[in-house]
């Protein structure tokens, strides 16, 4: 689902050629404190812009060796675009500034790219919610079963869709951070406390919907309904002194000191004259109720996102 930063070994040469650099001008910029913040290779960038602000949320960082050369390099990691669009790494690499993968993974006839509609593990993650909410099994499985079996389903498909789309992690073997889902690897995500099935109905109801939405990699607009329906994932800090405490997270979102809104709905478009009277009609009927707010109010509520 997402490339290593820029410290070489994520398949892109100029990256590559570029760590390589900086080892040889620099070979002790591994032990840099700034450096310290990123070994993961994976590592997002805060959401919220005050966030953004610190040393330990840089897009990119730049050391500057003895002989006073200066390199910039990716801090933080990339979605893999090929999950997305099918020419992901083709377009990049036609733009003169990036070759993400190897030639020979660069031909789109060879990738199988799908938008789903529906898929097995999401179904899991539905019934999974019913079966908690009504406090009994449903389907021939109890929640505690339909979660894992989501987790496991989803895991298996995203493996399965990297093979197709030619994402290298996951198809090649010559990839720098060839790692296939296997498994083991399953089973091992599933033994982590933070994932085990455990605690009140309303932690286990977190559970389903983090995982759901961690599943939703592909179709954020199912993950943006998901959080507008159940408010989870909630915004919140990661406690390491609570592995129990959740397994997804957002952060508080604020510019210069202050909140910032996650929008709910786009705002209304006026129509032509000819249903006028019928638009005023639906939006005064709308209006009298406080949670959808103005038209122009993207933070006001729809008619399902109660």
């Amino acid at each position: 689902m997402i490339r290593r930063n820029g410290f070489g070994g994520n398949n892109n040469p100029d990256n590559d050629n570029l760590a390589d650099t900086l080892s040889k001008y620099y070979p002790n910029y591994a032990s840099d404190p700034l450096y310290q913040n990123y070994i993961g290779r994976y590592y997002g960038m805060p959401a919220s812009p005050d966030l953004k602000e610190g040393d330990a949320a840089k897009e990119y960082i730049s050391f500057k060796t003895s002989d006073n050369r200066a390199f910039s390099i990716r801090a933080v990691s990339q979605v893999q675009s090929r999950f997305y669009v099918k020419n992901g790494g083709n377009a990049e690499t036609a733009s003169g500034n990036r070759n993400i993968d190897y030639p020979r993974y660069n031909n789109n006839d060879d990738m199988k790219l799908f938008s789903p509609q529906i898929t097995y593990p999401e179904v899991c993650f539905m019934m999974a919610e019913i079966s908690e909410k009504v406090g009994t099994a449903k389907g021939g499985k109890d929640a505690k079963t339909w979660y894992e079996d989501g987790i496991r389903a989803s895991m298996e498909i995203y493996q399965k869709w990297g093979e197709r789309m030619k994402i290298l992690p996951a198809a090649s073997s010559e990839a720098a951070d060839y790692a296939p889902i296997t498994s083991a690897m399953i089973n091992a995500y599933l033994a982590q406390p933070q994932i085990a099935y455990t605690g009140t109905s309303a932690h286990k109801l977190e559970l389903i919907v983090s995982q759901a939405w961690v599943n939703f990699f592909m179709r954020p607009e199912e993950a943006w309904a998901t959080w507008k329906r159940t408010g989870l994932p909630k915004f919140k800090n990661y406690n390491a002194a609570n592995p129990t405490d959740g397994t997804a997270f957002l952060d508080k979102i604020t510019g210069g000191g202050v909140e910032l809104i996650i929008p709910r709905r786009s705002v209304l478009p006026t129509p032509n004259s000819a249903n006028i009277n019928n638009y005023n009609d639906a939006l005064n009927k709308l209006l009298s109720k406080p949670e959808y707010l103005q038209a122009n109010q993207t933070q006001g509520r729809i008619f399902w996102d109660k």
